[in-house]
């Protein structure tokens, strides 16, 4: 009975908004010490199965500009892939989107040092990273 109880509990717990959004703020937190820059989200609606909602995305980019703010982001889901591990998102609407990409005098894209800092664990730049023209 304990067995079935306890994945029981903690799914219903994590069906709350506000457990959501905590735990969306960890994760924004994290992957703001990874990339050395500004990451927040305001709240999270996840009806699992169905929908996944974001409110108030804001992304820095490493010149301390906005790299991306969404006010709302709603996906509905279509269906997923638990073997693929993918989700089929049938219709994707985002209101009060901003978002900022520019090359700098190095030809760096500000999207591509995030990234690159999100899977290096960090957003120094070193001279590898910096493209150089002919």
């Amino acid at each position: 009975m304990v067995i079935i109880m306890i994945p029981t509990l903690t799914y219903l717990i994590f069906l709350n908004s506000r457990v959501q959004t905590y735990a969306s703020k960890k994760i924004a937190n994290f992957i703001s010490e990874q990339t050395n820059t500004p990451v927040t989200i305001e709240g999270v609606n996840i009806s699992p199965f169905k929908s996944i909602i974001l409110k108030g995305l804001y992304i820095e980019d490493y010149q301390k500009d906005t790299l991306v703010y969404v006010g709302s982001l709603t996906a509905k889901i279509d269906s997923f892939s638990f073997k693929r591990q993918k989700i089929f998102i049938n219709k994707l609407t985002l209101e009060k989107a901003f978002v900022n990409l520019h090359e700098d005098e190095n030809r760096l894209f500000n999207y591509n040092v995030f990234l690159d800092s999100l899977s290096s664990g960090n957003s120094e730049q070193t001279d590898d990273t910096i493209q150089k023209s002919w």
